[in-house]
Parts: C-alpha cells; sequence; structure tokens
C-alpha cells in the first residue's frame, strides 16, 4: 500500500488517553494514515488522560475530534 492509499483510508482510532493509544497514534501517523481521533471516557482516575488525546491529536493532525461516552457498566 503506498503512502496515497493509507491516506486515502480511514482509520479510527479509540483513545484513552494512556500511553497505549498514545503509542498507536504515533504509529498510524509514521505509517501514513489519516486517523481519526474517538476518545472516550471509560472511567479513568484522571481527567488528565482525557484531555491528553487532545494535545496528541492535535501534535498529529488528526482529521477529527469527537467523545464518545461509553458505559462499561453493561
Amino acid at each position: 500500500m503506498t503512502a496515497a492509499e493509507r491516506r486515502a483510508c480511514r482509520v479510527v482510532a479509540m483513545l484513552s488517553g494512556g500511553l497505549d493509544s498514545t503509542t498507536l497514534a504515533y504509529l498510524l501517523d509514521a505509517y501514513g494514515f489519516e486517523p481519526y481521533r474517538l476518545p472516550f471516557p471509560y472511567g479513568q482516575r484522571h481527567e488528565r488522560e482525557l484531555l491528553a488525546t487532545r494535545t496528541v491529536a492535535e501534535r498529529l493532525h488528526f482529521a477529527e475530534h469527537r467523545i464518545v461516552t461509553i458505559d462499561l457498566a453493561q
């Protein structure tokens, strides 16, 4: 797959703000995909993790930002 073909692919990255999802975001960018960020509150202890997703997305120029609430109690 060429870089142009990867940029044409829409990739949704579910970001929690932690180390794993931040690494995923940087890998998607490094491989040339155009990621859409989808951060979600999952009951993490610190709001700063969720806020960190905005910083990562801004640095990587993510295409779109939407925060989705997921009820993990179900």
